[in-house]
């Protein structure tokens, strides 16, 4: 099991998901780490192309292309349907098609960030999870934009089976981005 800080005082903590049922989720830099660790994972089981992935001061961030991987000069961009197509540009360029494959496939990549976080509390499936957060967004403008029937739940579920049988290559890398603060593919 991989160690982690000590527990951040409670105005410090964030309620996964936002639901009742789970406790408060110490947002740490183990939490951090593991989250981009599942982003990083689930994009290589997938074939999306994977920079890799860091830590910061504030966040952490899973880059697909190397340039994502430097000091941003400005803040991030909000814009769900401009990363999109972003994704999609980075995609292309290393030989995926813009299909439905591969939009359900960046969907899965980009909820495993928060079920990496379950697993590593020992959570269970309780279904679809409502998300308000910049992955959730960009995840659901890829299947609205590629006119996906699969639901967000069917992709968490997915991200989740992949992170389950990758769980060891997960913690590895989330243990080399604690210890280097970044790490590249």
């Amino acid at each position: 099991m991989m160690r982690t800080e000590p527990l951040p005082g409670e105005h410090q903590r964030r309620v996964v998901f936002g639901w009742g049922d789970y406790p408060r989720a110490a947002y740490d830099r183990g939490t951090i780490a593991v989250h981009e660790a599942g982003h990083t994972v689930v994009a290589q089981v997938l074939g999306i192309p994977a920079a890799g992935a860091y830590i910061g001061e504030v966040g952490g961030g899973f880059a697909m292309h190397p340039s994502g991987l430097q000091e941003p000069l400005t803040g991030p961009i909000d814009d769900a349907g401009i990363l999109t197509e972003i994704d999609l540009m980075i995609c292309g360029r290393a030989g995926r098609a813009a299909d439905c494959d591969l939009s359900i496939d960046l969907a899965t990549m980009l909820f495993a960030g928060r079920q990496a976080e379950l697993l590593r509390l020992g959570l269970p499936w309780l279904g679809q999870c409502s998300m308000t957060t910049s992955d959730s967004s960009r995840a659901a403008e890829h299947l609205r934009k590629a006119g996906q029937p699969a639901t967000e739940g069917y992709c968490q579920k997915r991200a989740r089976s992949i992170l389950t049988a990758s769980w060891d290559r997960v913690t590895a890398i989330a243990d080399r981005i604690m210890q280097h603060g970044i790490c590249r593919m």
